[in-house]
């Protein structure tokens, strides 16, 4: 499942750049890179698309084999809107329930485990409060929103659990989440070259028509 920030810290390195890569069971990884500037870029392993976070406008750019093309999240949100119904997500139970915290890659976050009966080993979502993960948060947070937009196109339902992951990353970064575990962190400065748009951004009108030929 694909699945989005102001950087501070009293005590860090000179800049405050971050890369933070997850990856999961299966060797797939997202790759968030967060400039000091707020500016950032998610790319997911095996995929022909990455967004884009400039100025606080989310941005969604496809690339070969794929039509290359960008578009503003919020402009696909809209259409999908127009063609699916209002976006509406709500929760029909409480699928996670929290309980105490677990490490991950060396860093502590308050646990959340599936609400059921059966034993587990693991929380399924794990929440830092770290302010030196705070730049995460929303890139992470798009990228949850653009899974959901993925489901929404097709006619699927959004599961509860990762209903309330999503609503839970308002207050933090994740350590796991939809099966992804934080790898590393690090701080090399972010090329500003990797956060910039690759192309002028289609219109409404051009999405309403369709992908865009180029």
């Amino acid at each position: 499942m694909i699945i989005l920030v102001s950087l501070v810290g009293s005590v860090g390195p000179a800049h405050a750049d971050i890369r933070a890569t997850y990856r999961n069971a299966e060797g797939a990884t997202i790759t968030v890179d967060v400039a000091d500037n707020g500016n950032s870029r998610i790319d997911f392993s095996g995929q022909p698309f990455f967004l884009i976070i400039r100025e606080g406008v989310s941005y969604i750019a496809y690339r070969p084999p794929a039509t290359p093309f960008v578009a503003r999240t919020n402009d696909l949100q809209t259409l999908i809107s127009e063609r699916a119904g209002p976006l509406n997500y709500p929760m029909t139970h409480q699928a996670l329930v929290e309980r105490g915290t677990f490490a991950v890659a060396g860093r502590t976050g308050r646990a959340f485990w599936l609400n059921i009966p059966e034993p587990q080993t693991r929380p399924v979502f794990v929440l830092s409060t770290d302010p030196a993960l705070a730049p995460l948060r929303l890139p992470m947070a798009e990228q949850m929103d653009f899974s959901f937009d993925s489901i929404r196109m097709t006619n699927g339902e959004i599961p509860s659990v990762m209903l309330q992951m999503r609503r839970e990353l308002d207050a933090g970064a994740p350590l796991i989440f939809v099966g992804y575990f934080l790898e590393r962190v690090t701080h090399d400065r972010v090329d500003e070259a990797r956060l910039a748009l690759p192309s002028e951004p289609v219109s409404m009108d051009q999405l309403r028509a369709g992908i865009p030929s180029r």
